[in-house]
């Protein structure tokens, strides 16, 4: 009886891996089948060879997700899966596909679609750095002990930081309405668009960035209150759930209104990190919703954006919704082949290497620029725009952190730093999610600091990187630190 239960458990178990590998691998087989359709949608089209060579960075990482046999779908190969096919191939897709060549000459200035496979070379030459560094096993025992060690929660204590961190969200959401004029903007029709105010004896704008610092306390408070709920293993009470919906929607409050889209893509993603890690995993089915339903908050508030900028009235039609969403993509935002592309190509054939200096602007992001008008831009993105597009952007075009590195350092830089990045990744990902007992403050930890070295990086610059991280780890960790305590070991 004992050899056959022994038996039937073991038979058990290979099921479950089964099924658990083949529904990982599922998003392999659908990222495949959406690459297939893209090829015989453009079948007919003379660059179907710049198509092809665009599927390689994608290629890659599902190569590298098959050799490693990764099984969480949730993990940062995975999500470098999603970041190659919407940022390299539905990009490359839409390029060849438009006939008035708008959006190359928008993505390509002066280089044109033949430029597109360095900036393929480029991604992919980070990726297989990335690869490198994420292979390799580094263990931090500090941070794994932290991470592993249950802590027990003050309720006093939590209630009393909720309420900090919603009084100085408010307050701040009230200035930042105030100095932003957000009550006649709104009235007006401008309802989520990018805000900035003239700033007398400077080139630059001011966004009140310290304003908006302030109201991330919101996105504290929800942290802290989901570590909370999912510390306990029973399921989330209906008034602790109307709890983190209220704190939940307090949080989008200021990216919806400043048209920060990836902030509120981030905190959906970053509560689903949570629920996969610690209560269930999520399954292929559940991710391709999520993404669906990401897919469809982008088109709205592209739609808002843009209607509040025309200032016309907002479309109620699904064609004007897939047009903004559309439009959005073939925007230089986001990760991006082109984008890419056209770094390597001007670099340094029209302009410098700078040689770090953009690793270093991070230092001067927290003076406000109402306090020193004259403070030099931060974001490199405003330098790209000018220097490589040569247009005038106030928001500037982020070139993603592989562009960045070629920027600096040329093709040293895209190893070094790619190298680097994916070794970050994985100590985070080895210590707080490969253990046999995650905890919420440890997977909340590494949650964000994933989403900002994946997400955040890989779209944005390493100054928005690290002011991602800033924002959110030094209030949450030091209120983290005063509500919980760690348990005595037994």
């Amino acid at each position: 009886m004992a050899t056959a239960s022994r038996v039937s458990i073991i038979r058990g178990e290979k099921r479950r891996r089964h099924r658990s590998s083949g529904a990982v691998v599922a998003p392999l087989y659908a990222t495949a089948a959406l690459m297939a359709a893209l090829h015989l949608a453009a079948w007919q089209s003379p660059e179907l060879l710049q198509l092809t060579f665009s599927m390689l960075p994608t290629a890659l990482v599902g190569l590298y997700i098959l050799i490693t046999r990764e099984r969480d779908p949730l993990s940062p190969p995975f999500v470098l899966l999603a970041l190659c096919f919407f940022g390299v191939n539905l990009r490359t897709f839409s390029l060849i596909m438009d006939e008035s060549a708008h959006i190359e000459h928008m993505l390509l200035p002066g280089v044109g679609i033949d430029a597109l496979p360095t900036g393929v070379v480029a991604i992919s030459v980070g990726l297989l750095a990335w690869f490198a560094g994420y292979s390799i096993p580094l263990r931090n025992r500090t941070l794994s002990s932290w991470g592993s060690r249950k802590r027990q929660w003050s309720w006093s204590r939590f209630k009393l930081v909720v309420a900090a961190l919603l009084l100085i969200g408010l307050v701040s959401l009230f200035f930042y309405a105030r100095e932003m004029n957000l009550g006649e903007a709104i009235l007006s029709g401008r309802i989520s668009m990018k805000r900035r105010l003239e700033v007398e004896g400077s080139e630059f704008q001011a966004t009140h960035g310290y304003l908006i610092w302030g109201a991330k306390f919101f996105d504290v408070a929800y942290f802290l209150a989901l570590g909370l709920a999912f510390t306990f293993r029973e399921k989330i009470r209906p008034k602790a759930l109307l709890v983190i919906l209220a704190l939940f929607g307090l949080a989008t409050i200021v990216p919806f209104v400043a048209s920060a889209r990836t902030v509120i893509f981030n905190m959906l993603l970053l509560t689903m990190m949570m629920r996969h890690y610690l209560r269930q995993r999520v399954r292929s089915r559940q991710v391709a919703v999520f993404a669906l339903l990401a897919l469809a908050l982008l088109a709205v508030l592209a739609n808002l954006r843009e209607t509040s900028n025309a200032r016309e009235e907002l479309s109620v039609s699904a064609s004007g919704y897939l047009e903004d969403l559309q439009y959005t993509l073939n925007r230089p935002y986001f990760m991006g082949v082109a984008k890419t592309a056209l770094i390597v190509e001007s670099v340094p054939e029209r302009i410098d290497f700078l040689y770090g200096e953009s690793f270093l602007l991070w230092i001067l992001a927290p003076i406000p620029r109402v306090l020193w008008p004259a403070k030099p831009g931060v974001r490199i993105g405003r330098y790209v725009a000018t220097e490589i597009y040569r247009r005038e952007n106030q928001s500037g075009v982020p070139p993603g952190i592989i562009a960045e590195f070629y920027l600096n350092f040329g093709w040293f830089g895209i190893v070094a730093g790619l190298l680097l990045l994916g070794m970050l990744v994985q100590a985070f990902y080895r210590a707080l999610v490969l253990v046999p007992e995650p905890t919420p403050h440890g997977v909340l930890l590494y949650s964000i600091v994933a989403l900002a070295l994946t997400l955040t990086a890989m779209a944005s610059d390493f100054t928005g990187t690290i002011s991602s991280l800033g924002q959110y780890l030094v209030p949450l960790g030091l209120a983290h630190w005063f509500v919980t305590r760690p348990r005595p070991v037994s």
